[in-house]
Parts: structure tokens; C-alpha cells; sequence
């Protein structure tokens, strides 16, 4: 098989900067740690009982953000309401004559 090369993608230093870090974190209370760099302030709480399964650390207007991935056990809510919605169409009708 022969692979041949597209046109180059030329990008400028500082668009699109960020790293992407798998199972090679720490989770504290408002806080990560990756490695080299040791532990961030985070402003908001990760809950208890969600375990990131990656992080992603992303620069944007010189301001730095991080997401996680993460994976938590989805929990079954109940109907409170039974609810039937009904979609009558538009307001007026069309009609289409040939003559």
C-alpha cells in the first residue's frame, strides 16, 4: 500500500496550544496534579463520586483552562408527570394548484 502525503498544515506558535494527560493524574479537593508541573488550583469541585478519566489543558486569550473527561454512573430518574406533546404544523395551510 502506498500512503501519499496531503499538503502541509502550517501552524503558528501559541494557535491551538494544548496537551492532553491520560492516568497520569491526581485528583484533590480543589486540585490537580500533573506531572512536572505539581498541583493546580482548581475553582470548582470535582464530585465524589466521578473518577477523570483524562485531562485536557488548553490555552485560549492567554488565559489557561483545563477539562476533564470523565466517567460517572448515570442515575435513573422518575417521571414526575405523564406528558404527551403534540405537534400540529404551521398555523396556516398551503395548498399548490396546477393549472
Amino acid at each position: 500500500m502506498n500512503k501519499v502525503s496531503g499538503q502541509p498544515k502550517f501552524k503558528k506558535k501559541g494557535r491551538d496550544d494544548s496537551l492532553t494527560l491520560d492516568g497520569s493524574i491526581s485528583v484533590g479537593f480543589n486540585q490537580i496534579k500533573l506531572p512536572r508541573i505539581g498541583w493546580i488550583k482548581t475553582y470548582e469541585v470535582l464530585p465524589d463520586n466521578v473518577t477523570p478519566k483524562s485531562v485536557t489543558i488548553s490555552r485560549t486569550s492567554d488565559r489557561w483552562f483545563v477539562s476533564f473527561k470523565v466517567e460517572t454512573i448515570p442515575q435513573m430518574t422518575e417521571k414526575s408527570v405523564d406528558v404527551v406533546g403534540v405537534d400540529l404544523g404551521v398555523k396556516s395551510r398551503f395548498f399548490t394548484l396546477n393549472w
